[in-house]
Order: C-alpha cells, then structure tokens, then sequence
C-alpha cells in the first residue's frame, strides 16, 4: 500500500530545502569567484598606474635637477659677467650710511662720512658755566656763557679696510673750532669676533654716554658727571671681543692718561705710568622672546691710572687765598694741583622695551692730590691736600611717541647729579727762608654739587636731519670743576634753553 500524499510531504518539503540551500551556495560560490576577479582587476589596474606615476615622478626630478644644475650654471655665469664688468668699470661706488668707494674684490673700501651740529643757547644767568665745563667752541669764548648760536660740530670721517675687511681703520676731525681738532686716529683687526686689537686715539671704553656718540644722544648734552669722568678719547692701545653670541662683551686699555674729560686727547704721556680701563658689557636674555628683558644691558667699567699735572685750563683747581711773604697788599690766586692716583667705577644700565628706553648710570672716583707744586709763592710745595671723591649719575627715559616718515617725534627727561666732596679747609704757615718772613696758606670750603632737570624732544625729518629742543634747570654749588668760579652770594640756579639742528651724511 502505498503512503500517502500528506506523508510524503515532509520528505518532499526537506528535498525541497536541501535543493534551495545547494542552489543558493552555488551561487554565491559564483558570485565570490566574480568579485575577486574584479578586485585582482583592480589591483592590476593600480599597480598600473602607480608604476607610472614613480615613471612620472622620476622623470620630473631628472628634469627638477638638470633645471638647477642650469639655473646654478646662469647665476655663475652672470656672476661672472657682473664681475668682469667691475673690472673694466675699476671702482665701484654707493652709498650705505655714509658715501663709500671699493674695489671690485672688497678687498679695499673707503667710506666717508660727517655730521654738522648747529646750536642755539639761551642762559638766564651769564655768570654761571655751562654744565660744569667750558665747551670747547670758539663761538663761546672759552667760558662765555652769553646767548649765542654757534657750530657745535663739525665732524669729518674716513673709514674704511685694506686688504683684509678684518683691517680697519678710522679718522675723524672736528672743524668747529677755530683749528682742525684730531678727535679719532686708530687701526683695528679683528682676527675673530672674540679678539680684536685697536691702536691709536678713541673713545676710552668708560660709560654708556661717553661711549654714545654725540650724534645719537637724546639729549643735547652729556651729563656733568660724564663730562667730568666719561675719559672722553685717549690715545693707547686696546683690546676687545664678545662671546656667548653677543651676549658678553669685554674692552680692556692701555691709555697713556687717565685725567679728566678731554685731558688726554692728543697728548703723549704725562707721566711714567700707563692708565688701564677695563668694561664688560652684559645682555643675557638677547635671545629670549620676552620683551621685557631681550634688550635689558647692563655694564660695569673701571679706570686707574696717574692723573697729572693738568693743563692751566682744564683738570681740578684749588682755589687759595694765599699770603706771600714780604707781599702786600695780598692776593688771591688759582694754583693747579699735581695730580697723584685715580680710581673710578662706572655701572650703568639701558633698557628698551617696545618704544620705552631708560638708560642710567653711576659715577665714582677717587683722586689722590699730592700737593700744590713749588713755586715762588710755595718755596716748599708744602701744602698737602686732601682726596677729591667725586661721584654722581643720571636717569634717562625717552619715548617714540610717533614714528612714521616726517614725523617722528622722541620726548625724554633727565635728572643729574653731580657730587665734588672738598670741602675740607686746610691751613699751612709758610717762612720765606730768605727773610724769615711768614705767611698764610687757607684753603677755603667749597660746594662743588651740579644738579639739573632736563625735559627736551628729538623731531627726526629724517633718518639723516634732525632738529632738537632741550630745557634745562641748573643748580651748580659756589666752587666748580674748571677755571670759572661763582661769586659769593651770586645766583647759583638758571634755566638753560637749547636748540639744535643736526644734518648727517
């Protein structure tokens, strides 16, 4: 008997899913097979286009490198043009802050260069010297302080190097004066930035304001202290350098004089002893980008040396009241002192930051006088005199309040102050071997300070003209450094207007 239809049909149905299952594997076992035929397709495709791409991009360096190598070759080659028309031009010539001529090689350049200072002053006291020292213009009459305009500059330079830009050399006059004046006279060569050798007459490496040249000073004139101590230029031989990248610098001198402001310019030795002046200069946060202490400096400096004799118009003089022997009526005299040993120190400080600068100093020294020379009135040099200390500084600040072409304008003020301490009185009692006469030597007390305000502004036209204004209130003490001397009961405190104009080139 056979089965039925309803008992067949589970036997039926689970055929039936076993038929569906094998189709359906089959025809994803095609469909794989299809679809990494179509990756591998792919595949070779790009390995295709990656092999020409490397072909392409062997192709653009080979053609990158033959156009450098022709690129190098014309850059040589008008090189070479530029060179041989030097050389049948023969000098060249241009202007790079000051005029200069070369040859084509460099291996000789001669620059030229100068600035005029034209200045007005304006006193309302004429009795009283100008910041504590004569200026030295013939305009002024040595020690007139009269309203007047006058050439406070003229300076004249030629620079340049011989054979070697590592060999310099330098000489700069001034012609304000009635006579050309000798200010610099000097070889210098530089075998690395860390050792370079100066011989002949320059700036002595003594205080930032003295070191400043005074065609970049912000104020008209130079402190009193500086005017005094600053050493000015001196003739002698020097040795200077930096290390650390420009972070530490140093100067050492072997000067002929120490004295006092321009007392040893253009002059052999005074005496048996050399002077030595030292200064190290230190920024070191120059590499830093913090504003408010890459461009902080500080220095300190120091000077001793013989001082003396001074010349009958410069250097410290004491002034006596003298009794002479078998003389009458009395008289008083000037007598200048022999000079014995200095010592000074300097500490100074500049400080930019965005448009701001500060810069101060300190000033201290010290000076042995020996004593008053022999002479008729002194037939023993027997008047010994005590040690000048003289010490003082300044603070400066200045700001770029505006700076565009035309109009850029640098308000600064300044206070000063200046300290002479001599004010000890001396007494001796001379006899005049001859008759056996007596007399009398005092040395009188004396203030020697200088205090001053200053508030002025720089108008730069441009970076070559310039025009500057300063007002200055002076109080000098009744007994100065130099040759004039207040009166007793004379007004010691004036106002001091100043006005220049200075052309560089």
């Amino acid at each position: 008997m056979k089965p039925s239809l309803t008992a067949r049909w589970p036997r039926l149905a689970g055929l039936g899913w076993l038929a569906l299952a094998g189709a359906l594997a089959s025809a994803q076992t095609v469909a794989a097979a299809q679809v990494s035929e179509e990756i591998e397709s792919l595949r070779s495709e790009f390995r295709q286009e990656l092999a020409a791409v490397r072909q392409e991009n062997a192709e653009l360096r080979n053609e990158l490198t033959e156009y450098r190598t022709t690129r190098a070759e014309q850059s040589r080659r008008i090189d070479e043009i530029e060179l041989q028309i030097d050389e049948a031009e023969g000098l060249t010539s241009g202007y790079d802050k000051g005029f200069y001529i070369k040859s084509p090689d460099d291996k000789f350049k001669l620059k030229f260069g100068g600035y005029i200072q034209f200045q007005g002053n304006v006193y309302e006291n004429d009795n009283i010297p100008d910041r504590a020292q004569p200026v030295f213009n013939d305009g002024l009459n040595g020690v007139n302080r009269d309203n007047t305009f006058f050439l406070r500059r003229v300076r004249l330079k030629a620079s340049g190097h011989i054979y070697n830009p590592k060999l310099t050399f330098a000489i700069q006059a001034d012609f304000a004066a009635s006579a050309p004046i000798l200010r610099d006279g000097f070889i210098a060569y530089a075998w690395n930035d860390h050792f370079q050798v100066k011989m002949g007459q320059f700036k002595a490496p003594f205080s930032i304001e003295n070191m400043t040249s005074s065609s970049d000073l912000e104020t008209i004139e130079r402190s009193a202290i500086v005017d005094l101590l600053g050493l000015d230029r001196r003739i002698g031989v020097q040795v200077e350098g930096e290390f650390l990248e420009g972070k530490l610098g140093y100067a050492v001198m072997l000067a002929n004089n120490l004295g006092f402001g321009s007392e040893g310019r253009n002059s052999s030795a005074s005496n048996d002893s050399f002077a030595y002046i030292g200064r190290i200069l230190a920024q070191p946060w120059k590499d830093s980008g913090n504003k408010w202490v890459k461009d902080l400096q500080v220095s300190l400096a120091g000077a001793t040396g013989l001082n003396g004799p001074p010349s009958g118009s410069s250097g410290m003089t004491v002034s006596d009241m003298i009794s002479t022997p078998g003389q009458n009526p009395r008289v008083s005299m000037t007598v200048p002192y022999i000079g014995g040993h200095q010592n000074q120190v300097d500490a100074g400080i500049s400080w930019f930051v965005d448009r701001w600068h500060l810069v101060g100093e300190y000033i201290w020294a010290n000076v042995d006088r020996r004593d008053i020379p022999q002479t008729d009135v002194y037939p023993f040099g027997a008047v010994n005199l005590n040690p000048a200390k003289i010490n003082g500084g300044y603070l400066q600040l200045s700001y770029i309040l505006t700076d565009r072409p035309g109009m850029t304008l640098v308000p600064v003020i300044k206070y000063e102050v200046m300290h002479v301490k001599d004010d000890e009185r001396i007494e001796t009692v001379l006899i005049n071997p001859t008759t056996m006469e007596m007399g009398r030597v005092a040395l009188g007390d004396y203030n020697n300070d200088v205090r001053a305000f200053t508030a002025g502004i720089t108008w730069f036209i441009n970076p070559n003209f310039k025009i500057m204004g300063n007002w200055v209130y002076e109080s000098v003490g009744d007994d100065l450094i130099g040759s004039t001397r207040l009166r007793q009961g004379e007004n010691r405190d004036q106002n001091i207007f100043m006005i220049r104009s200075q052309v560089k080139f």
